[in-house]
Parts: C-alpha cells; sequence; structure tokens
C-alpha cells in the first residue's frame, strides 16, 4: 500500500542517468596498475576501489582492485549490465558484512543488470562475521573516518562534489553506515575550505543515495551499558543521514536482525533516514530465516529507478 507521501517534497527533473552531462573536474588517474584479491588480505583490500576486468580465481569470478591513492575511481573499468547497453548511469556501490570480493562482484552485476548502469565499488573488505558486526558498531556510533571503505568513499565524494559534479550512490547493510559516514566526512570537508552550512546541503545535493536493508540508524545509545564518560569520549552518538542528497532507502520488513530493528525500518527509525527521504518497504522471503530476508539480492530486484521511487513517495509492497 502506498503512503500518503508522493512527489511534492522534490522537483525532481531527470533519469536513472543521474550524473549525465556532469561537469568533469579532476582529470582521472591513469590505470597503471592492477591486484587481484589473490596479492592482498582482506584488510590490505579495505577501502579500495573494485571493478573491471573480471579475474578468474580457482574457478571463481573476481573484481579487480585499485589502490584509491593512485588511482581515480572514474578511470577503473566499471561493471556493466550483462544486456551490453548501459543507460549512462554510473552507480557507485559499498557492500555490507561478511563479502567476499566474488560476492561483491556477484551483488555489483545484479545492480547493473537491475539498473542498466554501470557499476563501479568502494569495497568494504570481509574478515569475519564477528569482526564484521563490531566494525558496524564502531562505523555506526563512533568517528566516521575509522573505516578505511568510510574515508575512501568520502575522499571521492568529497573531490566529485568540490567540482560540482553529480554522484549516485548505493550502500547496503553495513555499507549503508560506511555510506552515511563518508557523506559525513566530505561535509566537513567541503566546510573546512570555508563553505556555510546551507552551502554545504546545497552541495550535497547533488548526491543520490540508495540503500538496501542498511542499518542506521542503530538502536539508542540507552540500550548499550556504556559509561557516559566512555560514550563522550568515543563520540558515540545515535546520528542519521545528514540533510542534502536524495535519499531512497530499500528494506525487507521482515529482515529482524538488521532493517527493522535497527535501520530506518523500526519504529521511529524514519526521522534518521535524511530530509525527504523515500523508504521503500519490500516484504518478502522467511522472517526466521535471518540471511534469507537480509541478501542484497533479495531487496535488489524490487529497485526502481531514483526518480520513479521519488515520485511514489512511501510504499510498502508485499511480495509474498
Amino acid at each position: 500500500m502506498k503512503s500518503s507521501r508522493t512527489d511534492g517534497a522534490r522537483t525532481l527533473q531527470a533519469t536513472d542517468a543521474f550524473e549525465r552531462g556532469a561537469t568533469v573536474g579532476r582529470r582521472p588517474l591513469r590505470v597503471a596498475q592492477t591486484s587481484t584479491a589473490s596479492a592482498f588480505s582482506g584488510s590490505d583490500l579495505d577501502g579500495r576501489y573494485a571493478g573491471g576486468p573480471i579475474v578468474e580465481r580457482n574457478g571463481i569470478s573476481e573484481p579487480t582492485f585499485y589502490d584509491p591513492n593512485t588511482h581515480s575511481i572514474d578511470s577503473i573499468p566499471p561493471i556493466q549490465p550483462r544486456s551490453g547497453n548501459p543507460n549512462g548511469a554510473t552507480l557507485y556501490l559499498t557492500n555490507g558484512i561478511d563479502t567476499p570480493p566474488w560476492l561483491s562482484l556477484d551483488n555489483a552485476q545484479r545492480l547493473a543488470d537491475e539498473s542498466g548502469a554501470s557499476v563501479r565499488m568502494v569495497y568494504n573488505a570481509r574478515q569475519n562475521v564477528a569482526g564484521d558486526i563490531v566494525q558496524s558498531a564502531v562505523d555506526l556510533f563512533g568517528p566516521a573516518e575509522l573505516n578505511p571503505a568510510s574515508r575512501t568513499l568520502g575522499n571521492m565524494i568529497y573531490h566529485k562534489l568540490a567540482a560540482n559534479q553529480r554522484v549516485h550512490l548505493v550502500g547496503e547493510s553495513q555499507g549503508a553506515i560506511i555510506t552515511r559516514n563518508a557523506l559525513e566526512i566530505a561535509g566537513e570537508r567541503l566546510r573546512k575550505d570555508g563553505l556555510s552550512s546551507e552551502e554545504v546541503k546545497a552541495r550535497l545535493g547533488n548526491v543520490v543515495v540508495e540503500t538496501f536493508n542498511g542499518a542506521v540508524p542503530g538502536p539508542p545509545i540507552s540500550a548499550f551499558p556504556i559509561p557516559e564518560p566512555l560514550k563522550a569520549a568515543l563520540t558515540l552518538r545515535r546520528r542519521g543521514y545528514p540533510d542534502g542528497p536524495t535519499y531512497i532507502h530499500y528494506g525487507n520488513p521482515r529482515d529482524e536482525a538488521v532493517f527493522a530493528r535497527m535501520g530506518v525500518g523500526q519504529w521511529g527509525g524514519a526521522r534518521f533516514g535524511g530530509e525527504d527521504a523515500v523508504i521503500r518497504k519490500v516484504a518478502y522471503g522467511r522472517r526466521l530465516d535471518p540471511i534469507d530476508a537480509h541478501l542484497f539480492r533479495g531487496i535488489v530486484e524490487h529497485r526502481v529507478p531514483w526518480d520513479q521511487a521519488v515520485r511514489e513517495g512511501n510504499v510498502d509492497i508485499q511480495v509474498d
């Protein structure tokens, strides 16, 4: 059932190819060296760019990884839709927890096929489930800069916004938290450049953000037995997405482990979704199966073009 909110919140005259016509900023760095997953440990891959060419390692397809210190993300070959007809858009995907390189490639390919866009990635390296959960908690409440993926994505966003370019971000699960943190990093750098808060918000208007079963904003701090001085020292605070970007949050209300209990799908969570955020709830899968209800491949097939999502507003869709 569709909510009463429709397309009155914003005036949008664009298509899914959001960044068409964007001005060209810095010249992309020349692609000189690439690295496959076999050359790095998981931590070495954290915060690296990922894209084509696809490489085969022990019979498994993986993306190629690039050092963000020596490469521009737009200089690397993207993952293209298998239709062979990309629509001119580019989406920048950040993955969630427990995502090995082969799965990050699978997610990128699914996103490319569903959207018709080219996809490049900022890779959030897999450690192990427990380690990734701890890192997610730190990402959620701690300083924005701690995760290498947040720093890489924030730096990329900053340079695009400083050049008045448009950017279309996609974050799934923990990748949604990383995306929120990266926007904070980019906004702070723009403020240090002398932009006012209103100017930063306006510049962030060049960003479209889509999240899938994202984990922002997280449970209240009061739910954790942490002494107040330690909370202050760790800058622990419940914070949502910064205002300015266009937000479309996709989530499965049966995703009890993340979206329904931690993300904007929880009671009261919508107010942390960013100004005029659209929340598209898509109910599918088994409520008691946290993996089935949470996986990116289950929710991304229900994606619609971002401008269509904004026109339709908040919706509740029952798949089965």
